[in-house]
């Protein structure tokens, strides 16, 4: 119920924001996006507050391993900068400045009747569907032409220590080979979403690691940032972890320094 109410909250707060600052009227939204005719700076001011907001809230949840309310706590660490994010963006901005609307001011928009951001809210769903039919309709058209798989090779696994050891970025289809190598717990240091679309996500690693009989821990941590609550974690969950365990995360190199850590955390 707490999470319910934090949301609301939220929610609400984010929605009062944007009637005040003007991103709810598409006539100033399109002033500001109007750089060779008569401009409105005034939403910069806007997006500079948002931006400043976002760093020191960032910096504190890289601090952190889970929310206040004590949920899972992921943060966006996908670099990748693809065809799809390229042509994704220039539409997005197209539509913008266009309409006037972007997502969330048009739903706040809508609540309060206006009969644009109801024809925006519209097409935008419209379009939502018409995209994931087309992306079924491609991915069920490549599983019509089968391709053979390339034999993945198990990446090096390094012996940290007679009940430890590491390994670089595993997949779903490695957790086979790794049970059958005699390990009894695997523990994933990679935050999801840090390799980008191929990496395997947590609870793909998850159900697999269960399926093959493994103990499973998601322990995530950002390269050159472990915290020691992070270390103080590891050294809980290596307590009661089924030996030997193996860890993983980019390279192995996170996994064997917060080994090292967590050895002497208190």
């Amino acid at each position: 119920m707490k999470h319910r109410i934090s949301e609301f909250a939220v929610g609400l707060l984010f929605g009062i924001g944007l009637i005040l600052s003007g991103m709810t009227d598409p006539g100033k939204v399109i002033g500001f996006l109007d750089l060779a005719g008569a401009w409105d700076p005034s939403l910069a001011l806007v997006m500079g507050g948002a931006i400043l907001v976002g760093v020191f809230a960032f910096a504190l949840a890289k601090k952190r391993t889970t929310t206040f309310l004590g949920g899972a706590l992921h943060l966006p660490n996908s670099r990748d900068i693809d065809k799809r994010l390229l042509a994704g963006s220039l539409l997005f901005g197209a539509g913008w400045g266009l309409a006037g609307f972007c997502p969330g001011p048009a739903i706040v928009s809508l609540g309060s009747g206006q009969p644009k951001a109801a024809v925006f809210v519209l097409a935008m769903l419209a379009g939502m569907v018409i995209f994931e039919w087309s992306e079924r309709r491609m991915q069920g058209a490549g599983a019509k032409t089968p391709t053979k798989p390339k034999a993945r090779t198990l990446p090096a696994i390094r012996q940290v220590s007679s009940a430890f050891s590491v390994a670089g970025q595993l997949t779903a289809h490695d957790v086979t080979a790794v049970a059958e190598q005699g390990f009894a717990t695997l523990i994933n240091n990679r935050p999801d979403g840090e390799g980008g679309s191929t990496q395997a996500l947590s609870s793909d690693m998850e159900q697999a690691a269960l399926a093959a009989g493994l103990h499973y821990v998601y322990l995530p941590v950002v390269a050159g940032a472990i915290t020691p609550a992070q270390a103080l974690a590891m050294r809980e969950a290596l307590a009661t972890a089924p030996a030997p365990v193996l860890a993983f995360c980019r390279s192995g190199t996170r996994s064997a320094q917060l080994y090292k850590l967590a050895e002497v955390a208190s």
